[in-house]
């Protein structure tokens, strides 16, 4: 018991608890407290119902206890705990806005996309955000291995594609949580890791466009960086 409670408090704060809210919340679909239907995303019930809780709900429910739950706190366990671990490490205000537009983003995405029952609905919304996290994870892991069952083997950054073919091929439909991680992922990629570090017109790096707000960095007590010099080029004058 103590070595399950040392396991579980070395988890990273914000992947701890959005692992123990979803263990929670299928729990009580488990156990019937709930029903599965009250807690999707749902344009219908949210706005003419008032069900405004399901804007949060989808996010942490991920299914019944079955291998599809596993997988999904497994997968949320390794790539959201070890980008909180490592890459953010000491930036918790930059990894929960980074989470946070995710979720924001994901939730314009499910809007724009058609009901929940159609084929491009996502009456889920965690997983397109799990999804994000696998992205961004393996393309800052570009030299790290990875394999499916053992079978095939791959460099990192394949494995969302992989893992959407292996979703397009075992539901025989289409993998609408993978395409929109990719996306998301990609695009947060380009703008935090590609983008600052292009150079401008006058030659120096163009800076993070994605950094977290200072008020945020100060209140979960991240430490504060310091202002880059201000560089003033004099134009040379004739002699």
């Amino acid at each position: 018991m103590d070595r399950f409670l040392s396991s579980y408090l070395d988890i990273p704060p914000l992947t701890r608890t959005w692992m123990t809210v979803s263990a929670l919340m299928s729990l009580m679909v488990q156990f019937r407290a709930i029903a599965p239907l009250h807690i999707i995303f749902d344009k219908y019930y949210i706005y003419k119902k008032g069900e405004y809780w399901r804007l949060f709900s989808s996010f942490v429910y991920f299914g019944r206890f079955n291998i599809h739950f596993l997988f999904s706190m497994f997968a949320l366990l390794s790539y959201s705990g070890q980008l909180e671990r490592n890459s953010f490490r000491a930036r918790r205000a930059d990894y929960m806005l980074f989470v946070v537009g995710t979720a924001l983003a994901t939730l314009a995405i499910a809007h724009a996309l058609p009901d929940s029952t159609s084929m491009w609905g996502m009456p889920l919304l965690g997983p397109a955000v799990v999804s994000t996290l696998m992205y961004i994870w393996a393309r800052r892991n570009p030299f790290m291995r990875m394999s499916i069952m053992g079978l095939v083997e791959f460099p990192a950054p394949v494995m969302p594609f992989a893992m959407m073919l292996m979703g397009a091929l075992m539901s025989s439909g289409i993998p609408v949580w993978d395409i929109v991680g990719i996306l998301l992922g990609h695009t947060y990629w380009f703008l935090e890791d590609v983008y600052p570090r292009m150079p401008s017109r006058n030659g120096l790096p163009r800076g993070r466009v994605l950094a977290a707000p200072r008020f945020l960095m100060r209140l979960l007590g991240d430490p504060i960086p310091e202002d880059p010099p201000v560089v003033v080029v004099v134009p040379e004058t004739a002699a």
